[in-house]
């Protein structure tokens, strides 16, 4: 009876086997995905038995195409607003930097004005100058300055001390012509020493006897009593120092034993192989000297004088 009951029994579970539904491929997946910690496997993409996607597969594909598209909205909105920021700013910048050439046109024109002025005025001023200098030193043509007289001749003695010293140097002249319409010394320049005695000047009354006496002075051996005068022509200080900035042409005309003089206004009259040449400026006199294929000599060299530059407008070019 035993044996019968168990057979019942053995029969009622194949049947409840038969009709349990068995569990599916599908949920052993998502079973194990889950014991797993929710990791997803290439291996469990498709099923082994049709090779198709499982629905993990698919919702996976479609978050991460969903996720894409969300992300590549957001940079492209980000690099339009960036992109829009830049314009902007390039376009701010483009203005300004026209406004700033339009500006510096403007100063350039201006200055190239001014500059155009000064030297209209530098050149006027230097003719101004000029008349000036020639002005008093036509004054002063009868004048000449005595060098090395000794204090201890007095103020009354000076115009017979100055006649006997004229008679040495240019015995041929009459006494009547002879003649000096004053006779006075000058202030001493404060750099030379105490017992420098000071300057004389005086005014003849002939020019023609002053010149003579002049250039008799160069070549004349003075006596004891006379030892140590010199005699100069009587010039304005600003011929001195127009004279003084052709020191480097005379000095090389010296060197090479060219003969020249001072003309009026200041200038070098010129002798070279019976040709007489006029240097009216300092950078006229050098560039006749180079072409005469001399040395230039380096004392009394000047520094070149500022000249007003115009401006170019380069940026315009860019």
């Amino acid at each position: 009876m035993s044996q019968g009951k168990h057979k019942k029994n053995a029969s009622k579970e194949a049947k409840l086997k038969f009709f349990t539904q068995k569990p599916s491929q599908t949920a052993l997946h998502v079973q194990a995905t889950t014991r797993d910690g929710g990791g997803s496997s290439d291996e469990g993409s498709s099923s082994p038995e049709t090779g198709e996607p499982t629905l993990n597969t698919a919702l996976t594909k479609r978050h991460l195409q969903e996720a894409m598209e969300a992300l590549s909205a957001r940079l492209i909105q980000s690099w339009t607003s960036s992109v829009d920021t830049l314009r902007k700013d390039i376009l701010d910048l483009g203005a300004r930097t026209t406004r700033t050439e339009t500006k510096m046109a403007e100063y350039a024109t201006a200055h190239n004005e001014l500059a155009e002025q000064v030297s209209h005025l530098q050149h006027t001023i230097e003719t101004m100058e000029i008349k000036l200098m020639d002005a008093e030193d036509r004054s002063r043509r009868n004048n000449l300055r005595l060098r090395g007289i000794p204090e201890a001749v007095l103020q009354d003695d000076l115009p017979r001390y100055v006649r006997d010293l004229f008679n040495v140097i240019a015995p041929d002249i009459p006494s009547d012509m002879l003649l000096l319409d004053r006779v006075h010394r000058i202030p001493k320049p404060k750099h030379l020493p105490p017992s420098t005695p000071r300057d004389v000047l005086l005014r003849a009354h002939y020019f023609h006897v002053k010149e003579i006496i002049l250039k008799s002075s160069r070549t004349t051996h003075l006596p004891t009593e006379f030892a140590g005068i010199r005699i100069f022509a009587d010039l304005s200080q600003a011929t001195l120092k127009k004279r003084k900035t052709f020191q480097q042409v005379t000095t090389t005309l010296r060197d090479h034993n060219i003969r020249y003089r001072w003309g009026y206004p200041t200038k070098l009259l010129v002798w070279r192989n019976g040709e007489f040449s006029p240097l009216t400026t300092p950078a006229d006199g050098m560039k006749t000297l180079k072409a005469w294929g001399l040395q230039l000599s380096q004392a009394g060299r000047q520094p070149p004088l500022p000249v007003s530059t115009k401006v170019t407008q380069d940026w315009k070019k860019a």
